[in-house]
């Protein structure tokens, strides 16, 4: 075993960070394309994409409404309740249009939340429970899950990889007393274990030194080596930089420990184009600020630059990745005035700044997760406090190579599925009521008991009946979100039949513009009296109109024509789309 330990105090290349360059993008409802109320940590969401299209894990409040009616004996037990029920994980998954297409509660899982992608079969999940216990689940987006494993050791998995070769690795922190591994090592230690693809330990390590060390990332190497990035208490308040490389059956390669002055912090390891690692740290400044430290490392972990970005505020990067274009992009925090604002950050390949974007609201919101579509745009999401005031949201958006925010899309208006969607959802339920609907979305109304009797203009108790079933149906398929915005009026048409107690036909045909009108009216003023959801939006597209008797019906198959009388006196309500 190799064993060395390197002294700087303070020798390092210092970056000055000039912030007139950033651009700031105050975000609205539009730019996040999902956002969820709830718990919201830097541990508490993971992000994954698979075939362009993001996977998003992420700890939601339960809403367990049995918990407020539970009576308890005490207030341990009620404790004890709440603390197991109130928060679970969820998975979903959504389309390239932002749309939900499948999702999966982990009940009574807790973060940290950790995936990582598997192949092409779907993902690889670490959830956690209350009693520090662990579960791996390998989960297929069209299957659901595969197989489980829950962890025997009491552990908190920090990090989770799949390597090449399909096997997955988990990095775990364990206290002295949950394993019996033997001694020699400290009282906090790193637990990595190596799974087969079906879940079965291969192998299993505790690693550390004398002193506490916490385990916070690892990375598998090109020749199938894997990298732990962790940090070891030295005992005076601080923790130092520590390094791990372990073979692929989990045998000690050698150990690097960088002692520096100050309190260092360290996010993640990403794998350089020429194999190197670059590990992606924060330092204490002398100003005692948390500001970010970039170091890469060869293959002996002999550094090879480092960069301290100076500011005079807390900065950092929870997430570091490589671009094809021997880039890295960073995204996590930088704090603005009072609050955090979201930061991505892109450097070259000696760690210089070459470009960077601060997103934000009105309070705190940073980013903790980045994936990189092939067509080099990026799904990052993180937590935010100003999309929802009152509580923290977790939130994904959708950025652009050029860092310009993908404004949500909605997917074009499919007419045929709305007529579809109607003839299912309105008119078949209502079908012993002869409602009929031409493909201009007109609905007629052809049973005879809800025709009008000679002169009258008010709803009859069949009108009633059928009409509030028939809007309850009918708005419930055009308020639809992917429907809604594309109505452009809802229409009630009254008719009248040619009768009426006058010679000339110029007044009998106002006056039955009157009553048709009426007719009309009586079924808004109907519709309006409903206890029925978005009244608003509704008196925004509804509107009414009398025809008097210049659409009359006929009855069929008589020659000369003959008018229907009662069939002419009717309403119809029709539906007008962009």
């Amino acid at each position: 075993m190799m064993f060395m330990i390197k002294k700087y105090l303070f020798i390092f290349t210092f970056f000055p960070l000039i912030l007139f360059g950033a651009n700031y993008t105050k975000f609205n409802s539009s730019d996040y394309i999902f956002s969820a109320k709830g718990t919201c940590t830097e541990n508490s969401t993971s992000l994954s994409v698979s075939a362009n299209e993001p996977l998003f894990l992420y700890e939601q409040q339960s809403s367990n409404k049995s918990l407020k009616k539970r009576k308890y004996s005490s207030a341990t037990s009620y404790l004890q309740a709440h603390s197991k029920n109130s928060s679970s994980l969820k998975l979903i998954g959504l389309d390239s249009s932002a749309n939900v297409n499948f999702s999966k509660l982990f009940s009574g899982s807790i973060s940290p939340a950790l995936m990582s992608k598997h192949r092409d079969t779907g993902v690889i999940v670490a959830t956690h429970f209350a009693s520090q216990r662990a579960k791996i689940s390998h989960f297929r987006k069209n299957i659901g899950i595969v197989s489980e494993k829950i962890l025997e050791k009491k552990q908190q998995i920090k990090d989770l990889i799949t390597t090449k070769n399909g096997d997955i690795i988990t990095l775990s922190e364990i206290k002295h007393t949950s394993v019996k591994f033997g001694g020699g090592l400290g009282g906090n230690d790193i637990l990595l274990t190596r799974f087969t693809p079906t879940l079965r330990i291969k192998w299993q390590k505790r690693i550390g030194t004398s002193k506490n060390d916490y385990p916070k990332t690892v990375l598998e190497t090109s020749n199938q080596n894997i990298i732990i990035g962790a940090l070891v208490d030295d005992d005076n308040k601080s923790f130092d930089l520590t390094f791990f490389k372990i073979d692929s059956n989990g045998n000690k390669k050698w150990f690097h420990q960088y002692k520096w002055t100050g309190e260092q912090n360290l996010n993640s390891i990403t794998l350089t184009p020429n194999n190197n690692y670059l590990v992606n740290a924060t330092y204490q400044n002398r100003n005692n600020n948390q500001n970010i430290l970039l170091l890469e490392l060869d293959k002996h972990a002999n550094i090879k630059w480092k960069m301290h970005y100076v500011r005079d505020k807390n900065e950092a990067l929870y997430r570091l990745v490589a671009l094809k274009n021997e880039q890295y992009v960073g995204v996590g925090f930088t704090e603005r005035e009072y609050n955090k604002d979201a930061l991505v950050r892109f450097f070259d390949k000696n760690g210089t700044i070459s470009k960077e974007s601060i997103y934000g609201g009105n309070n705190s919101d940073y980013f903790n997760n980045i994936d990189i579509l092939d067509n080099g745009q990026m799904y990052v999401s993180g937590c935010s406090s100003s999309i929802t005031p009152s509580s923290q949201s977790s939130w994904l958006i959708k950025l652009t190579p050029s860092m310009s925010i993908v404004k949500k899309v909605s997917p074009p208006f499919n007419k045929d599925l709305l007529i579809s969607e109607l003839k299912i959802n309105v008119v078949k339920p209502l079908k012993d009521w002869r409602i009929i609907m031409d493909e201009k979305m007109r609905f007629s109304f052809e049973h005879p008991r809800l025709n009008f009797s000679q002169g009258t203009t008010s709803l009859n108790e069949s009108h009633k009946k059928v009409l509030k079933s028939f809007f309850t149906k009918l708005l419930k398929v055009v308020t639809a979100k992917k429907t809604m915005p594309h109505i452009k009026a809802i229409k009630i048409e009254g008719f009248a039949s040619s009768e009426y107690n006058s010679n000339s036909k110029v007044s009998a045909f106002l006056g039955n513009a009157k009553v048709s009108s009426n007719r009309a009216i009586s079924v808004l003023r109907y519709l309006l009296e409903l206890d029925i959801p978005h009244k608003e939006w509704l008196m925004q597209k509804v509107s009414v109109d009398g025809y008097s008797f210049s659409k009359r019906k006929f009855k069929p198959s008589i020659t000369p024509k003959k008018e229907d009388f009662k069939a002419s006196r009717r309403i119809e309500i029709s539906l007008k789309v962009e």
